[in-house]
């Protein structure tokens, strides 16, 4: 694990442990298999595929899902952060941190788009994807959006400079604070592609005051016939 300079970071269930999600069976198994279905496929299938998968989840939930997850070998399961990030201090070199939704996919280009733009900067840099595709996995449509609030984000940790804190105000924080605290460089694009599926948390019916609903683009994509070509470029077929 200390060994990669690279690191596409997930928080699998520690978004909303209101709702049970740290420790309820059925859901994480079916964002089990929605990961390994999509996004995993779309990680692998990076140009640059130099990397570890680190996915963030709740303490209290190992004992329930480490027997769902042996075969994962691609996949780090971080119940202790602070342990996991004491294996990369006082780094010498970069560390590149892409931060990224379990349900979602992303443009074979991804990971050799972050290197190259914060791979010059100094510091810790960052950057925040601003535009994108969302694909109805259950209608199989494409539509495209765009949107500051994105989950993708990417910071760089120039060397000396990772450490828990570091690590925590910029990975593991309000994504709608980033913009604001750390301005970071928007990159256009459409390299990112959320799934919209029967559980999204925007949507879980769970939540109150929150209907159930499906997320949609702005607009149509017009050229629906090209969104299995599009989707070959993220790692997956319709």
């Amino acid at each position: 694990m200390d060994n990669c300079d690279f690191y596409a970071l997930i928080l699998f269930n520690i978004k909303m442990p209101h709702l049970g999600n740290n420790t309820d069976s059925a859901w994480l198994d079916y964002r089990l298999d929605l990961f390994q279905r999509y996004t995993l496929r779309s990680l692998l299938n990076q140009i640059d595929n130099r990397m570890r998968i680190w996915m963030i989840c709740t303490p209290e939930s190992e004992k329930i899902l480490m027997p769902k997850v042996g075969a994962m070998r691609d996949v780090d399961f971080i119940f202790d952060v602070d342990e996991a990030c004491s294996h990369l201090e006082g780094n010498r070199e970069p560390i590149y941190f892409l931060k990224i939704d379990s349900d979602d996919l992303y443009h074979e280009s991804v990971v050799e788009k972050v290197r190259q733009t914060l791979g010059p900067l100094d510091g810790m840099p960052m950057l925040m994807f601003d535009d994108g595709y969302i694909y109805d996995i259950s209608t199989r449509k494409l539509s495209i959006y765009m949107r500051w609030s994105m989950p993708t984000i990417a910071v760089k940790f120039g060397p000396g400079l990772f450490n828990a804190d570091n690590f925590r105000a910029r990975c593991i924080c309000n994504i709608t604070k980033v913009r604001d605290r750390f301005k970071p460089i928007i990159v256009s694009g459409r390299l990112v592609c959320c799934l919209d599926h029967e559980r999204n948390l925007h949507a879980d019916p769970r939540r109150e005051g929150i209907e159930m609903e499906r997320r949609t683009g702005e607009r149509a994509f017009s050229y629906q016939e090209m969104a299995p070509a599009i989707l070959r470029e993220f790692g997956v077929g319709q």
